[in-house]
């Protein structure tokens, strides 16, 4: 499944488009600042999701991708910002990561307990900055689960293009 995302007149949204893997149906589309929701649904239950998010903060247009990246590798401000909302949490790789449409990204594994809920979830995150904006593209799935969709994340990250 393509979704296109096409800006008309006054639609303060970046457009964009990015192949969702089978299975996903999309739930939130262009909502503050959520492009896209998309989850994968088992036995009635969501077992996986995948978001787009977009800030156009202005200081992200101050520096540039690869200084943003290089400040989230030296400092730990990814990991106080993603702790917010989760107990126990635990950062299993973070790194640059060249993606094809995208370029360089920050790029980052972790998992944590939903403080709402308690329910433990593992991450994928993907953020760069391009046109003033910081995208994050995420990929979340039970731990349980992680090995069967992290490839598919990564795939479908792969299709993102502004």
């Amino acid at each position: 499944m393509s979704v296109s995302i096409l800006s008309c007149g006054k639609d303060p949204y970046p457009k964009f488009d990015i192949k969702l893997p089978s299975g996903f149906e999309t739930e939130v589309y262009k909502d503050g600042y959520n492009l896209l929701t998309a989850s994968k649904y088992v036995n009635g239950d969501i077992e996986s999701m995948i978001e787009l998010r977009y800030s156009d903060d202005w200081s992200f247009s101050t520096f540039s991708n690869n200084t943003y990246i290089a400040e989230m590798l030296k400092t730990d401000k990814f990991e106080k910002a993603s702790s917010m909302m989760f107990n126990n949490f635990k950062v299993q790789i973070k790194e640059k990561m060249y993606f094809k449409n995208l370029g360089y990204c920050f790029y980052s594994i972790y998992s944590g307990d939903y403080y709402a809920n308690n329910v433990r979830v593992t991450n994928v995150v993907v953020q760069f900055v391009k046109g003033d904006k910081l995208y994050t593209l995420l990929g979340s799935t039970f731990p349980e689960n992680f090995s069967n969709y992290h490839k598919q994340f990564l795939n479908t990250f792969e299709t993102f293009t502004l």
